[in-house]
């Protein structure tokens, strides 16, 4: 079974939430092609890349590594880098760069194989805490020693040893390092999920496209990330709809568990979806990939109005 025929099965057995086809349609029909290659063009402060083009790989490996779970209710963490207040993501990327510019070697495995709870602290200041604090601990602490154990504390060492496809690259994660290793099981099927993974191999073939780094075959391969602000912004579309049980359970800011039959279906629907938009903008002659729309809806969910319901809130270091 392939990628896209497991996240197929989930949707045809869905209990909770079902595609759109007609809003889907009419999206399809609407859409304006967006000179965005890269999310990254959307970020809302000065991003300096590391002189050594080895330690920004390694930046962007474990940034990557950490890209989950930023929201929080009733306050979001947040961070402050230049004076200017950054939360989420974005805030996670200053929080780097910040930590870097002081001198933190985070890109050093050998450094994070023996990360502190202060270290961390320091590198995630911000009010409050960021969730799962100690969870994001945990797994640069593996990171690191897996690093260290294989690779002389180099994720370019790693990287140099890897598949060239980007599907096999994104296995190579997953079977290397626990945190990359984002699948569910959903009635009788394994269903890959690979968030993370999949967006640290876009995120090489964009930004060191013309390296050995970022030289990635099969990149339409990759199915999208599957995360909470790309499903929330296809519902506020319309396309992604939700059943009156799962309904009332996101509006009220309820947890849904990780992995529950609900939380898997919100991220196979969403991409699903996006596997639908892909074909219908090709078939007009469009020609993009389930990447390219997952950031165009992804920075188009950063708008937000006073108005706006709330996204599903899941506890998970998947995403």
């Amino acid at each position: 079974m392939n990628w896209i025929d497991a996240i197929h099965h989930v949707v045809t057995h869905s209990d909770h939430v079902t595609v759109d086809e007609a809003a889907l349609e009419r999206y399809a029909t609407d859409f304006t092609p967006i000179s965005l290659d890269h999310w990254m063009k959307a970020c809302p402060f000065a991003y300096h890349p590391l002189p050594q083009r080895e330690d920004e790989v390694a930046r962007w490996f474990l940034s990557d590594a950490m890209a989950f779970c930023f929201w929080g209710y009733p306050a979001k963490w947040t961070t402050e880098y230049q004076g200017e207040k950054i939360d989420g993501w974005w805030g996670l990327l200053a929080a780097v760069q910040r930590a870097l510019e002081s001198g933190v070697p985070f890109t050093d495995g050998k450094y994070l194989a023996n990360l502190t709870s202060k270290d961390g602290g320091i590198l995630f200041a911000g009010t409050p805490q960021i969730p799962l604090f100690e969870e994001r601990i945990a797994a640069l602490r593996q990171i690191g020693k897996i690093l260290t154990d294989n690779y002389d504390g180099c994720v370019h060492n790693f990287l140099a040893t890897s598949p060239r496809d980007a599907t096999r690259l994104t296995l190579a994660l997953a079977d290397t390092f626990p945190t990359f290793n984002d699948i569910s099981h959903y009635k009788g099927k394994t269903i890959p999920f690979y968030k993370k993974a999949q967006l640290l191999v876009h995120d090489l073939s964009v930004g060191f496209g013309d390296t050995p780094y970022g030289a990635i075959t099969g990149v339409d391969d990759l199915i999208g990330e599957a995360d909470y602000k790309i499903p929330w912004q296809l519902h506020k579309l319309g396309i992604l709809k939700y059943d009156e049980e799962l309904s009332r359970i996101i509006a009220s800011r309820t947890t849904l568990p990780a992995d529950s039959t609900a939380e898997i279906e919100i991220r196979a629907g969403m991409l699903w979806a996006i596997h639908l938009i892909v074909e219908k903008l090709q078939e007009r002659g469009i020609q993009t990939n389930a990447m390219t729309i997952d950031g165009i809806l992804w920075v188009q969910s950063q708008k937000k109005t006073a108005r706006d319901e709330p996204y599903h809130l899941t506890l998970t270091t998947d995403y």
